[in-house]
């Protein structure tokens, strides 16, 4: 029962480390994808696990926000965990679905926006 209570209350470092590992999926990215393309083989192609890790990283950071949220001490934060988690939902969608041409700029902030919200509710906004 302890276990499950430490990791409840660690969400937010969880949140953490999972936003700085889809940021760094989305900065390895186009560089795995240009040396693929480089090598001139025409039989390699990019993996269906590494191109669909952003949904991964999407389901696992839902849940993280979800708890986060529900365990805050400011209303405040429940807003902005969610703005946060829907805001890097809507872009990394965009880019798969392609509606708007984005930079790949807006990807990263959006990433480390949520990090940085999951940091300050860490810090600042606990029992």
């Amino acid at each position: 029962m302890k276990t499950i209570k430490a990791s409840i209350q660690n969400n937010d470092i969880y949140g953490i480390i999972v936003c700085t590992l889809c940021l760094l999926h989305c900065i390895a990215t186009p560089f795995i994808f240009v040396s693929v393309a480089v090598s001139n083989d025409d039989q390699i192609a990019s993996p269906f696990l590494w191109r669909n890790l952003d949904y991964l990283f999407l389901a696992i950071s839902l849940f993280i926000v979800y708890h986060s949220a529900k365990n805050t001490t400011k209303p405040i934060m429940k807003y902005l965990l969610g703005i946060s988690w829907l805001m890097l939902f809507l872009v990394i969608t965009n880019e798969k679905v392609g509606v708007l041409h984005l930079p790949e700029l807006i990807t990263y902030i959006t990433s480390l926006n949520l990090a940085v919200v999951h940091l300050y509710n860490y810090r600042f906004c606990r029992c």
